[in-house]
């Protein structure tokens, strides 16, 4: 074989076509469409201890996204018939809660979903620091809002007041976390 003839490829990423980013978008925003009208939700999340509402979804939509939800619907778990999924030790109100999805997602491991939900967090610092979801989180997860680059807050010191209020929540427990917290707040 000459030089000059072609071979064909062997690298996959070559064999990909190129997608439109506009017709992403436009799946994007036919899926909203659908979750937002109910068209062909087939399952419902709902909170642990309210029984009458709860979140439509697609399962596909969330086999795409979770390992979690993966497994759950393509395996002989019980959910995986259901329509109605019971997330235990997860309320309603907090099924759309940032600083909650990203304690889920951590749970369940989705780093892509954590990210998102951590930098909404890291946008909102101020007003998602006087939850009490905040006052529940862990200490690592402190500290990984704390040090992010993306935190948006106008003063360090509205930092330091959170992490006060964090620690004032559960003393006894926080005592030793503390000054770990603590190094990541610029003064």
């Amino acid at each position: 074989m000459s030089a000059d003839q072609a071979q064909p490829s062997t690298d996959p990423a070559s064999a990909r076509p190129s997608v439109d980013s506009s017709v992403v978008q436009g799946f994007l925003e036919g899926l909203q469409e659908l979750k937002s009208s109910g068209v062909l939700c087939d399952v419902i999340l709902k909170g642990a201890e309210d029984s009458s509402t709860g979140i439509p979804c697609h399962r596909v939509v969330l086999i795409a996204h979770s390992g979690y939800f993966r497994s759950m619907f393509s395996t002989d778990w019980k959910e995986s018939s259901q329509v109605e999924i019971p997330l235990q030790n997860i309320s309603f109100n907090v099924l759309s809660n940032c600083l909650q999805v990203y304690c889920l997602a951590q749970t369940h491991n989705n780093p892509h979903l954590a990210d998102k939900a951590k930098a909404l967090a890291c946008q909102n610092f101020v007003r998602i620091a006087s939850s009490i979801e905040f006052l529940q989180l862990d200490g690592q997860q402190v500290i990984e809002l704390t040090a992010s680059d993306d935190l948006s807050v106008e003063h360090e010191d509205e930092v330091f007041e959170a992490v006060k209020r964090w620690s004032d929540y559960e003393q006894d427990g926080r005592k030793a976390q503390l000054s770990d917290v603590l190094q990541h707040i610029l003064f």
